[in-house]
This record gives C-alpha cells, sequence and structure tokens, in this order.
C-alpha cells in the first residue's frame, strides 16, 4: 500500500502546506490536495518540486536534514491488497477470453 506522508514533513519543519505552494511554484491546491492524501497520482515533475521546496526551506532554516521520495511517499507491501479501481493494467491491451 502506497502512503503519502507529506503532511508529516510539513509538521516537522512548521511549515504551511501555503508556504510550501509558493517556494516550490506549485499550485496551492495541489499541495493541498497532497498533504490531506487526496491526490489520484503525482507527477515526478511535482514531487521534484515539492522535495527541492522542502530542502530549500530546510537550508534557509540552517537545517541538515534532506528531504528524499521516501519522506513524502511510504510504501508497505500487502499481499493479495489492490485498491478497488486497480484493474492490473491497461483494459485495451488485454486479451478478449
Amino acid at each position: 500500500m502506497i502512503t503519502i506522508t507529506l503532511d508529516k514533513c510539513l509538521h516537522e519543519m512548521g511549515l504551511s502546506m501555503n508556504k510550501l505552494a509558493v517556494i516550490s511554484e506549485t499550485r496551492p491546491n495541489t499541495v493541498i490536495d497532497i498533504a490531506k492524501r487526496n491526490a489520484q497520482r503525482i507527477d515526478f515533475v511535482t514531487l521534484d518540486k515539492l522535495l527541492n521546496g522542502l530542502n530549500e526551506i530546510a537550508i534557509e532554516r540552517g537545517i541538515e536534514r534532506r528531504f528524499t521520495v521516501k519522506d513524502i511517499i511510504d510504501y508497505e507491501y500487502t499481499r493479495g491488497e489492490l485498491p478497488d479501481d486497480q484493474t492490473g493494467g491497461d483494459e485495451k491491451n488485454k486479451e478478449a477470453t
């Protein structure tokens, strides 16, 4: 199972979603959706911007910690569990039975 943990990063840094949006040049609604775990997907460019924003703020504050993908996205293997909307592949490429 994949869990978005951006909210933990924001809390750790004492940072508002709006401040991260401004620093990372990301739409505020995008940051809010990701932080509140309402986003269905995250674009790699957006992920890169968010991480760069978090790290820029950490540097400004003299914090040595650097944020990585693992700080925003957590993955735990859960055997046999798939989200209700996951079909396992592209429907167009499935063979007819």
